[in-house]
């Protein structure tokens, strides 16, 4: 997974566009791979969203093409998403599940080391006698190298699995 940022945060468009129109004329920078629109409670367009392309330069490009252009009689704001760095940089939580009942926090939190600065680890032991556990890692690259190294492999003889936690 490239950490590379691809996504173009833009502002003050039409309310009523939508993602198809967004498309049509953002794709100009190139390939889109995905837009999301931000809406309110009750799904009504809030004017701005994230537009990802599928290389960094098509997103330059986009800005350089785009930003304090006029569409549908509005001035909109084309910049990079600076959310996406903070998405990087923010802990993030991978839970590892069907462990054997007889592995330690300690010996998660040493295996999960040599993927990255782990912050926390907890093991609980399940009513189904296996044993699940939370790592907190440092940053969100080093969470997905984890998940892809451990989803699937053998912890102490046992197929384990593991991913993203994505409620916290």
């Amino acid at each position: 997974m490239s950490l590379e940022n691809t996504r173009v945060f833009i502002g003050n468009i039409y309310f009523m566009l939508s993602t198809q129109e967004l498309k049509q004329y953002f794709s100009k920078a190139g390939k889109i791979l995905k837009i999301d629109l931000f809406i309110d409670e009750k799904a009504k367009s809030r004017g701005c969203g994230i537009i990802q392309y599928s290389t960094r330069k098509e997103a330059q490009n986009a800005i350089q093409l785009f930003h304090h252009k006029e569409i549908f009689n509005r001035i909109i704001t084309v910049k990079e998403d600076e959310s996406y760095y903070s998405q990087q940089h923010k802990p993030v939580q991978i839970c590892v599940q069907k462990m054997p009942i007889t592995v330690t926090w300690q010996q998660l939190k040493d295996v999960c080391r040599e993927m990255g600065n782990v912050l926390r680890a907890d093991v609980k032991i399940q009513n189904d006698g296996t044993s699940s556990g939370m790592v907190l890692f440092e940053c969100y690259g080093e969470a997905i190298k984890a998940v892809e190294l451990l989803n699937g492999a053998f912890f102490n003889g046992v197929r384990v699995e593991a991913y993203v936690d994505l409620n916290n």
